[in-house]
């Protein structure tokens, strides 16, 4: 628990805009260039 699958973490974003920072921050470590195209 607490491990984010890549699919699950790369869809968050964009499934829910308002998601907690956590979430966005996990985002541009992870994938940066989806952090640049998502927010």
């Amino acid at each position: 628990e607490g491990e984010i699958p890549v699919e699950v973490e790369i869809s968050l974003p964009n499934a829910f805009p308002d998601s907690p920072p956590e979430i966005e921050i996990l985002t541009s470590i992870t994938h940066p260039n989806i952090n640049t195209e998502g927010f």
